[in-house]
């Protein structure tokens, strides 16, 4: 038989077209890391963990956002952002929180957990905390070892979540800080590199960033040792690695001293991935709003994938070092 004419399978110019492949996107997608997550989980009020920076911190390599702050004993805080941590074993140790910090957790949206709230008088021109469980109000949802560290676990969650008139489901959804890179096509920033990034909290405290190219993560190090979740021994790491540049008053009296640090206003700051990083500002609307800009006042693009934010105080600025 022959082939009709017109209907030849044959390419005339002897090649073969290859159809390329489209990749769907997913249809759901974690608004803070850019991931596949299911339809459900859209609507979860994230939990925000203060947490103590200077013990052995037990769940936090689970975290997808870790947002860390100074005090002014040198020390610093860290706020860890879970969506259903109640399959981690153990978590803390569970930190008092402050106004300053608690502007961190309403950013997102999330039920900010922690054990009691620093009562220092300078504190009485802030506004109350909303969206703040106090475990020092709200017992048997947490644990004590060692007579000072404070931790809970899933079981005591469940039974907060249950128990409490938090509003543990969400009916909107979020904004974002920041936009999402294609999917598919990881962002190569056009900037200086960035293999290490230390960031002086105090002269007793300071936090390094280091990046390795094989897994294309910062590995997150405290005091020079790299921070190791004994929950599972997992090292902390990130994609994407933000330094927030934030004005700074500290308040000396006879009684006590204060550190009282910006969050709800404005400043310059710093983005990190793939070994690169670029200058940016950052800015906190009338609303509560974050919003994270590039250097054309855009909003900015990141990696997806889970998040550091370091809130560093202004005078810090050029005593952070990037290698």
């Amino acid at each position: 038989d022959e082939t009709p004419s017109g209907d030849t399978d044959e390419n005339t110019d002897g090649k073969n077209e290859e159809i390329p492949v489209v990749k769907p996107v997913p249809e759901f997608l974690h608004y803070l890391t850019g991931l596949e997550i299911t339809a459900e989980a859209q609507y979860v009020t994230p939990l925000c963990f203060v947490l103590s920076s200077d013990t052995p911190v037990y769940g936090l390599s689970d975290s997808y956002l870790v947002v860390e702050l100074p005090c002014e004993d040198g020390k610093t805080r860290y706020c860890a952002f879970f969506d259903e941590p109640f399959d981690i074993g153990k978590l803390g140790s569970i930190a008092p929180t402050r106004p300053y910090i608690s502007n961190v957790s309403s950013y997102f949206g999330a039920i900010e957990i922690a054990k009691g709230v620093d009562s220092i008088k300078q504190y009485n021109s802030f506004p109350p905390l909303y969206g703040t469980v106090n475990l020092e109000r709200n017992t048997g949802y947490h644990y004590t070892e060692y007579s000072d560290f404070v931790y809970t676990n899933g079981d005591l969650l469940g039974a907060l979540v249950r128990n409490t008139k938090a509003d543990f489901i969400r009916t909107e959804l979020p904004e974002a800080p920041f936009a999402f890179a294609d999917y598919y096509t990881p962002l190569c920033l056009d900037g200086e590199s960035c293999v290490s990034i230390k960031i002086p909290y105090s002269a007793s405290s300071s936090t390094e960033l280091i990046y390795s190219d094989t897994d294309k993560q910062y590995t997150l190090s405290k005091n020079g040792n790299v921070e190791i979740d004994p929950i599972n021994n997992n090292s902390c790491k990130y994609e994407n690695v933000f330094i927030l540049f934030a004005d700074s008053t500290t308040y000396e009296t006879s009684e006590y001293t204060e550190c009282v640090l910006n969050t709800d206003t404005s400043g310059k700051g710093k983005y990190a991935t793939m070994g690169k990083y670029v200058d940016i500002t950052w800015s906190v609307d009338s609303s509560g709003k974050l919003t994270l800009l590039d250097a054309d006042g855009n909003k900015l693009t990141v990696n997806r994938g889970k998040s550091y934010i370091s809130f560093a105080k202004s005078s810090a600025t050029s005593s952070v070092t990037i290698k």
